[in-house]
């Protein structure tokens, strides 16, 4: 995960071009070296990602209160070797301190002037990840997820007043680190071919700040004839601040205990004998003399690679040149495939056997084949089916290689079911490898009721009906009263009434659905309310309209009946409105307030189309649903509907929108 600290910071001044000289002077301050890795490439690879964002359709960021944004006509950034220099040297900084302030204490801006220049109109991004990527960097700079306290790096990078622009990457021990650097007038575009690699570089610290310097092992094997740097075989450390014990190098003098074993001269040493010796470092900034042991060992010469027949372990017999003794080591054996191996097919490929003895290390290669890999069964899933099981389990290698078992379980029951009470029975499924035998314990339903002499009584208002019967099994008297629903065969004029028809629908078992249709009385002051159905855009719409109604199912809507009566008039009307900029919603709202703010923010009022019941004779429930972005609102009198679409479906329970009449 990519780590992003301290917000980027712009400064001005005029801009002369120089080459950088770093001073080594007795002014509280000292140079110090560090191992880094330059990646020149990664770095300017960043250019690329860096234009594609400031000329392509994001080129914005949000402005103060995060509701608009300001949008940016920004040109392509050349290259620029000088700001390349600068941020290449803080990202060596970066190593020991983190952010805008640099080890030494001063301001970023310093490196300018330490490398010659002067600031004029200039930015700084940093970044640092835990592997390479110059694309998820200016990724992650560019904030997109972030509001307009947050998007300091991503202005930066989008700067019209910006023209050219530098980067820097390293990569010290397993961070990467990277630095983008922005002026608008050149410093150097004499152009230098990218360069990959490893060096020893040099960041400026406050000698105050270090402390408890030691070396990075207390003793080091070499062979016997070797020589080099004695920072090659151990490093310096250092704690700074609040970070312990950084990886360096410090040109100053080594000493040993015994040249005719170890010899030095500066900072280079020379293994001249077996032995063991001590050398002495230069004293830390603490006052502390660093010292470490040296052990010079023999020098040996591989004699003969013995491999396994499957190649995949080796040894190497050594020789000591001096005695002529031989040893054998074991060596590590890694594989380049050329093709992998797979859970059913073989792969091939170049063995290296690799052995580390006495500091040195040595390898051979054969090339070979390798067994196919076998299935790695993750963990299975099952899923019952009545008395059926299906156990599915995929291969952790090759997510495509599946096994799938469907068993039947046996049955076992518990407990019997009957006319009054639910049973319940074990089953069983067994399977055969890499599945296991699974269980589940169900529910048997009751036996029907054997009903005899059933008799339906409706309400007086049809709002209800009983059924009633014996059961010849149990001999008691099953009854069962329900809610009814209606719908309107023939709608009532003022000269003629109308039919309504009631329906039943009964859960216990041996009664049967029922319906009847009665007449209703033309005098009766209410509108019926027609409730459709878009399957397109999935919204419901409500009209008392019965022009509209039929206008619409022709246009393809589904129309779904009666959803309530509406009084002719009342002391409550219910306003409706449209939205043409948001993929055509409707909305219906009591509050009169709200409809004309609504109005206000584009949206078309269409007026008071019914009323709601001011003696708030039946309920018509409002529900919600939260996974739909618009066309979301369900309006129903119709309690069973609203009670499984907040139970069973995931809406959202919004109350009473308003009253239909009895």
């Amino acid at each position: 995960m990519m780590r992003k600290f301290i917000t980027a910071l712009t400064a001005c001044a005029m801009l002369v071009p120089s080459s950088f000289v770093k001073v080594q002077a007795d002014d509280g301050y000292v140079w110090i070296d560090m191992p880094v890795e330059f990646r020149e490439s990664e770095a300017r690879e960043m250019l690329y990602y860096v234009n594609e964002f400031r000329t392509g359709p994001d080129a914005w960021a949000w402005e103060k209160g995060n509701e608009s944004k300001k949008y940016y006509n920004c040109e392509a950034l050349t290259y620029d070797y000088g700001l390349e220099e600068i941020a290449k040297q803080r990202a060596v900084e970066l190593i020991a301190s983190y952010g805008h302030t640099r080890a030494d204490g001063l301001d970023w801006k310093q490196t300018y002037a330490d490398c010659g220049y002067q600031t004029y109109t200039n930015a700084e991004n940093i970044a640092y990840y835990y592997g390479p990527g110059a694309k998820g960097t200016v990724e992650a700079l560019r904030e997109d997820d972030y509001g307009y306290g947050g998007q300091g790096h991503r202005i930066n990078m989008l700067g019209e007043e910006f023209k050219y622009f530098g980067g820097g990457c390293i990569r010290y021990e397993d961070k990467y680190f990277y630095v983008q650097e922005f002026s608008d007038r050149p410093l150097n575009q004499n152009y230098s071919s990218p360069r990959d690699y490893e060096s020893w570089d040099s960041a400026r610290f406050k000698r105050s700040d270090i402390y408890d310097w030691k070396m990075e092992h207390d003793s080091v094997t070499v062979r016997i004839g070797s020589s080099g740097k004695v920072y090659d075989i151990n490093r310096q450390m250092f704690n700074f601040r609040k970070i312990k014990y950084l990886i360096c190098g410090w040109d100053q003098s080594y000493t040993s205990d015994n040249s005719s074993i170890v010899s030095t001269s500066g900072i280079n040493y020379s293994a001249n004998s077996i032995g063991t010796t001590t050398l002495y470092g230069p004293s830390g900034m603490g006052g502390q003399t660093l010292s470490f042991e040296v052990h010079v060992t023999n020098q040996y010469e591989p004699v003969r690679w013995n491999w396994s027949d499957d190649l995949m372990t080796a040894s190497l017999e050594l020789q000591d040149v001096n005695s002529g003794m031989t040893v054998t080591a074991n060596a590590k054996i890694s594989v380049s495939y050329d093709e992998e191996p797979t859970c059913s097919s073989y792969g091939y490929g170049t063995f290296t056997a690799t052995v580390y003895y006495e500091g040195e290390t040595y390898t051979d290669k054969k090339f070979g084949y390798i067994p196919a890999l076998g299935h790695d069964w993750g963990k299975p899933t099952y899923t019952w089916d009545g008395a059926k099981c299906t156990g599915t389990v995929k291969c952790l290698r090759d997510s495509s290689h599946t096994e799938t078992q469907t068993v039947t379980a046996s049955r076992n029951v518990i407990k019997a079911a009957t006319c009054t009470s639910k049973g319940s029975a074990q089953y069983t499924a067994t399977f055969y490898a890499p599945f296991t035998k699974q269980t589940k314990t169900a529910e048997i339903p009751m036996r029907s009721h054997s009903l005899t002499d059933v008799t339906y009584k409706w309400a007086n208002d049809y709002s209800t009906c009983t059924a009633a019967g014996k059961c010849e099994n149990c001999g008691k008297t099953v009854t069962e009263t329900v809610k009814t629903t209606s719908s309107v065969v023939k709608e009532a004029t003022e000269t003629e009434s109308g039919r309504m028809k009631y329906f039943a629908e009964f859960k216990t078992l041996g009664f049967k659905s029922r319906s009847i249709t009665v007449p209703f009385s033309a005098a009766q002051k209410k509108t019926a309310m027609y409730r459709l159905y878009n399957p397109n855009s999935y919204e419901h719409f409500y009209t008392g309209n019965a022009k509209e109604k039929d206008a619409l199912v022709k246009m393809g809507w589904k129309y779904e009946g009666v959803g309530w009566y509406a009084p002719k008039t009342s002391k409550t009307p219910v306003y409706r409105l449209y939205n043409p900029n948001n993929g055509g919603d409707h909305h219906y709202t009591m509050n009169k307030k709200e409809y004309d703010a609504l109005c206000k923010a584009g949206w078309k009022g269409e007026g008071i189309r019914w009323y709601s019941d001011d003696a708030k004779g039946v309920p018509v429930y409002r529900e919600y649903n939260p996974g739909q972005p618009i066309r979301n609102h369900n309006y129903t009198a119709n309690k069973k509907e609203h009670d499984y679409l907040v139970k069973t479906a995931g809406w959202k329970n919004e109350g009473i929108g308003w009253y239909g009449v009895k």
